[in-house]
């Protein structure tokens, strides 16, 4: 088994803090050998155990039905996607992430511990429908973040026989760091921390309805108290959570569904704009709240047609606008998936602008759709291969371009 971590000031830099390994205890005999279960115990530079942090992870190998190396994260995938925003990490469930395909493990309780159960046979790339077994030796990195901080990433190496490991993550303090955590803020970790357990959240009952508008209920109290004692910031992040609380849908004194982030409901618009309106100066909040707005006025006019196309157009180049702006000043910090949305917007205007004879637009257009590709491509690989797309958009420039000077 081996070990090595990161900080944020040298990448290649260990860790402090030493991982201690267990071996397979009688006790864990009812798990199968391709089941593992690894503890993981956050502290900080001092030696104080560090509660509700965030961990997110990847396991490398189980790729074998994908186009490698494209959905296949590394560990030095993750300590990129990490230290490029760390803040994102607490706006993180199992539907939106800093990144496609990394995996949220979960928060830390208040000792500092998080537990991650990982079946490889369940995880793992399948061959003619027959899970795989656990390699010999399976690779898994762990990087933790919490606000005042500096993240920190652990890698292991477990054996084939390995069936319970410990794994210790530092972090060390931040120049922002605070001994004591005000009481809104620990009530929306504390939430936070009992919604990631998604499987949890998924059961249709009267008992866990009653449960999940409780945790709602608790956030928009704390938002207030955020609010009243003159923290925006922090009420702009507990709305957000209130916009994504895991939902069951009643009707008619029934309950009939279950949905684990329904941004489009009108009361989760409601608590966004609220989050939006409390904290401009938030990248992740802005990011993904343009994300939503790009879908909804998608919705409006394909689905419900409430607009025109004309309307709708000018609305997507109303939202452009904003979002050029965003990432001018976001830079890295913006939200990965917004350089896809900004992609799909500036085609759509190309295309448009071509069938218009505006070759000048059009060729405007389709560039900065090429440059946005090959963003994703460059800085956040392992999410989709975007070598035929850049080849045709580079060869529909020029075309368009050629058109433009023969008028």
């Amino acid at each position: 088994m081996s070990l090595f971590g990161k900080s944020t000031k040298n990448p290649y830099a260990w860790v402090l803090g030493v991982c201690v390994m267990t071996l397979s205890l009688p006790a864990w005999s009812f798990f199968s050998s391709d089941v593992l279960k690894v503890k993981l115990e956050v502290v900080d530079d001092k030696g104080q155990v560090v509660s509700f942090a965030t961990v997110g992870s990847i396991i490398a190998g189980p790729v074998d039905s994908y186009s490698i190396p494209f959905n296949a994260l590394t560990p030095d995938d993750l300590w990129r996607i990490v230290i490029r925003n760390p803040s994102a990490w607490e706006y993180w469930d199992d539907y939106v992430s800093p990144c496609n395909y990394l995996m949220l493990t979960g928060l830390t309780d208040t000792a500092g511990s998080l537990t991650n159960v990982i079946d490889y046979g369940e995880i793992a790339a399948r061959k003619g429908g027959v899970k795989q077994s656990r390699p010999d030796n399976l690779t898994i990195a762990y990087a933790a973040y919490k606000h005042g901080y500096e993240p920190a990433q652990q890698v292991i190496v477990a054996k084939k026989d390995d069936q319970q490991l410990t794994v210790h993550i530092v972090l060390k303090r931040a120049a922002d760091y605070v001994a004591q955590e005000k009481p809104y803020l620990r009530t929306l970790n504390e939430v936070r921390r009992e919604i990631s357990n998604s499987s949890a959240n998924e059961t249709v009952s009267r008992k866990n309805y009653k449960r999940l508008e409780g945790l709602r209920a608790r956030l928009e109290k704390a938002a207030q108290q955020a609010i009243d004692a003159n923290d925006p910031a922090a009420a702009a992040q507990i709305f957000y959570w209130v916009a994504e609380m895991p939902e069951i849908s009643e009707m008619d004194g029934d309950l009939i569904g279950y949905t684990q982030s329904n941004d489009s409901s009108p009361r989760n618009v409601a608590a966004f704009k609220k989050a939006v309106a409390l904290d401009p100066n938030n990248v992740q909040i802005q990011s993904q709240w343009l994300a939503l707005e790009e879908n909804l006025i998608a919705r409006d006019h394909n689905q419900l047609k409430l607009t025109t196309d004309a309307e709708w157009t000018q609305q997507r180049k109303d939202w452009l606008q904003r979002a050029e702006k965003l990432d001018k000043v976001a830079g890295n910090r913006l939200w990965s998936n917004m350089h896809a949305f900004m992609a799909n917007t500036y085609g759509y205007l190309s295309s448009l602008a071509y069938t218009e004879k505006r070759y000048n637009d059009a060729v405007m257009y389709r560039q900065k759709e090429y440059e946005k590709m090959l963003w994703i491509q460059k800085y956040d690989p392992k999410w989709h291969d975007y070598r035929e797309e850049l080849s045709f958009t580079e060869s529909e420039v020029k075309k368009y371009r050629s058109m433009a000077n023969k008028k």
